[in-house]
Parts: C-alpha cells; sequence; structure tokens
C-alpha cells in the first residue's frame, strides 16, 4: 500500500477486513470495497445471461475487474473515476462478455458423443465449493452426472471431496494425469484423520488395502482417494458407482463408449487434470 494511492478490494471475512482497514490507515491509502456487480449499470439479464465467465463467484471477480481497469483508465487520463452505477460501458460490457479463461468454469460438447464436460481447475477448498456450485446450476435433477477426480498427494482430499459428496454423482472417476510427481502418499486412515473425522466405527476391513497396487506405482493415490470417496459416501448414508483408470484418454474412450446419452462430467481437482482433459478432448482456443 502506497500513501493517497486507491486500495480496492471485494467483501471479506471480518479478520481480514479489519487488517485492510488497519494497514489502509497506517499507510493513508484509502480503501474501497467493490459492490457486487449487480449494483453496477448492467442489466439482469446481461448479468445472468452473458458474461464471458460463469459461476456465481465470477461475478466478484468481474466487479473488481472493472473497477481496477476504470481506475487505471482514469489515472491515466487524467479523469475522474466514474461512480459505480455508470462504470460499465459499452466497451467494457464486450469485454466482460468475452472474457475467457480456458480451464475455469469451462464447457465443453464433446464432439464424438452427447457428452458435456464442465471443467474447472479448482483444486482448493474453496474454489472446489464454488465449482461444485457452478457444475449444480448446469445440470437439471435428471441428468446423468459423472465425476472425473484428481488430486496430489499434497492436499487434504477429503476437504475437496466433501462439496462434491453433495453433487449426486452417479460415478466416479479416478485418473492419474500425466504429470505425477513423487512424494509420501498418505493412508486412507491418514487422510480421514486429516479431515479430522471420527472413524472409529468403521469396521476394520473399511481400510483394507490389499488389493492396492505398490505405493510407487502411479494408481496406488487413485486407489486411495476412490476407497477414501466411498468410506465418505457410507458416511453420508449414500452410494456412488466408482471406477479406476489409468488416463483420462481412457477415461475419455469409457465415457464415449458407455455413458447415457448427454451426460453432464465434472473434470476438477488439479490444473493437471484439467490439462489432460483439454489435450485428450482436442481442445483448442479459436
Amino acid at each position: 500500500m502506497k500513501a493517497n494511492v486507491p486500495v480496492y478490494t471485494i467483501a471479506q471475512p471480518d479478520v481480514a477486513a479489519q487488517m485492510l482497514v488497519k494497514c489502509a490507515l497506517e499507510h493513508g491509502a484509502p480503501l474501497v470495497v467493490v459492490p457486487p456487480l449487480s449494483e453496477f449499470n448492467i442489466s439482469t439479464h446481461d448479468l445472468d445471461h452473458s458474461l464471458g465467465m460463469h459461476g456465481q463467484y465470477q461475478r466478484v471477480n468481474a466487479a473488481l475487474a472493472v473497477v481496477l481497469a476504470s481506475a487505471w483508465l482514469a489515472a491515466r487520463h487524467g479523469t475522474p473515476l466514474p461512480p459505480f452505477h455508470r462504470m460499465i460501458s459499452p466497451t467494457t460490457l464486450q469485454g466482460l462478455k468475452q472474457a475467457f479463461w480456458p480451464g475455469r468454469s469451462q464447457t465443453i460438447e464433446d464432439p464424438l458423443s452427447t457428452a458435456v464436460f464442465h471443467v474447472d481447475g479448482a483444486h482448493t477448498p474453496l474454489s472446489i465449493e464454488c465449482c461444485a456450485h457452478w457444475f449444480d446450476s448446469c445440470c437439471q435433477v435428471t441428468d446423468h452426472r459423472i465425476l472425473i477426480f484428481n488430486c496430489h498427494h499434497e492436499r487434504d482430499v477429503v476437504t475437496l471431496f466433501l462439496p462434491l459428496l453433495a453433487l449426486g454423482f452417479h460415478h466416479v472417476v479416478f485418473c492419474p494425469s500425466r504429470s505425477c510427481r513423487p512424494s509420501i502418499i498418505p493412508s486412507v486412515q491418514e487422510a480421514l484423520l486429516k479431515a479430522n473425522l471420527d472413524i472409529a466405527g468403521l469396521p476394520s476391513d473399511a481400510f483394507n488395502t490389499d488389493t492396492f497396487p505398490p505405493r510407487e506405482d502411479r494408481m496406488h493415490w487413485q486407489h486411495v482417494c476412490e476407497k477414501t470417496w466411498t468410506i465418505l459416501n457410507q458416511l453420508h448414508g449414500q452410494t456412488t458407482h466408482t471406477s479406476l483408470f489409468p488416463s483420462v484418454e481412457a477415461t475419455l474412450h469409457w465415457i464415449r463408449t458407455t455413458a447415457p446419452p448427454n451426460t453432464k462430467v465434472l473434470v476438477t481437482g488439479s490444473l493437471y487434470n484439467v490439462g489432460d482433459t483439454l489435450s485428450a478432448l482436442e481442445w483448442s482456443e479459436e
């Protein structure tokens, strides 16, 4: 922060908001909390249907982007910063419509099947939660839903799974990415205990790993994830079919040959997982 240089932020948790206020006062920097995009001069139709970046959370990003760009232009040209209710010009609106971030809330219709892939590289608890809300908003209750999930061993996989459990997936697929890196792989018990879950009431065979490949095998972590997902489903009184495949390409072949028409597929958990999927679908930016 610098004296007399505006600081723009979005609504924050109380602790973070208080710290921002404190730091801004110490540095003599005006602090501006950017309001929701609905308070700008944008129609409800454009707000709901025209933004290039999909998902409720992207509206927050869009509002901040509009203000930052407007502030830079105003400073560049020596003009006053327009108020929020007059800030979105036709050019700015066009920019919001054309904004695009591959691998973030991206929808791809598979050209070789009727499946629709919803691709999001979320890999933190909060981003997975946002991703889950976005995917759910894209689906009808009757849609057949498949999850393709992969994350690296260092992640708290239980915390990542929790927002996804409520989405009613009919089938969950675990497969490694091409960019697997070596690290210490936790056991199923360690993964559950890391999330402070009470596993005392689970039967001992719930943690049986006799069928797992060796730890150095790239599929070992996928088995851990599958077993962890299955246990979480049981704890939540749910059942989901699961499968393990050696690659995204093998998963895609399985979907194309066996999935019901118009299946909705969510790909998430890792940017590597997303990158492999975009490559397997032969997607390229126009």
